[in-house]
C-alpha cells in the first residue's frame, strides 16, 4: 500500500478544493493528485474525479464541472454554502415520524400542524424585519462554525502584509485545509 500520511494529505487538499476560484481547480487537482503514489487505489479514485468532476475526457468536459460545486465566489460574498434550508425542514420534520414509533402511519394533519408552527415564526421574523431592518433572525448557528468561516475568509482573502507574498499551490491548500478544522 502507501503511507497513511500523504493519504491523509491528500484527503484534506481535497477537501480544501472547492474553496479554490473555479478556473484554477484543475491544475490545484494536478497538484494534489501528484502527491500520490501510481497505481494506489487513491489513483484510481482521483481519475474518476478527473473525470467526473474536474477536467472532463478527451470528447466532453466533466459531467459537473468545477463551477457546480466550486464555492470560493459564494464563500467570499457570505452566501451559505450548504443545503441548510433544507437540513432545517428535515429536523423539524423528523419529530413527526419518530412520534409514530411505527404504530401508525404518518398523517398530512401532521406535517400540516408543523407547518404552520414553522409559518408562524417566519411571519414575526418578516414582521419585525419591516419595523427594524437590522433586526436579527433568530436561526443560531454554533460559535464554532463562525470562527471557521472567518478563518477560512481571512485565507480566502490571501492579501498577506508586505514583503510577504500571496500563498500559492499546494502552501495555499494546506492554509485552506487548517482553517476548515473545527
Amino acid at each position: 500500500m502507501f503511507d497513511g500520511g500523504v493519504l491523509n494529505e491528500y484527503w484534506k487538499y481535497l477537501k480544501a478544493l472547492p474553496f479554490i476560484p473555479d478556473a484554477d481547480i484543475p491544475s490545484f487537482f494536478d497538484t494534489i493528485t501528484s502527491i500520490l503514489p501510481r497505481n494506489s487505489q487513491a489513483e484510481e479514485f482521483s481519475l474518476y474525479l478527473k473525470k467526473n468532476y474536474v477536467h472532463g475526457t478527451l470528447r466532453s468536459g466533466p459531467i459537473y464541472p468545477p463551477a457546480t460545486w466550486g464555492c470560493a465566489e459564494i464563500t467570499k460574498n457570505g452566501i451559505h454554502r450548504t443545503t441548510n434550508a433544507v437540513e432545517v425542514w428535515h429536523r423539524l420534520l423528523s419529530p413527526i415520524v419518530t412520534s409514530t414509533n411505527g404504530l401508525r402511519k404518518v398523517v398530512l394533519s401532521d406535517i400540516i400542524d408543523q407547518i404552520k408552527l414553522e409559518e408562524q415564526v417566519t411571519c414575526q421574523d418578516h414582521d419585525l424585519l419591516l419595523i427594524n431592518p437590522n433586526y436579527q433572525i433568530t436561526k443560531k448557528r454554533k460559535t464554532t462554525n463562525i470562527m471557521k468561516d472567518r478563518r477560512l475568509l481571512k485565507v480566502m482573502a490571501n492579501t498577506p502584509p508586505p514583503p510577504n507574498m500571496p500563498l500559492q499551490g499546494i502552501h495555499l491548500l494546506r492554509a485552506i485545509s487548517n482553517a476548515l478544522k473545527p
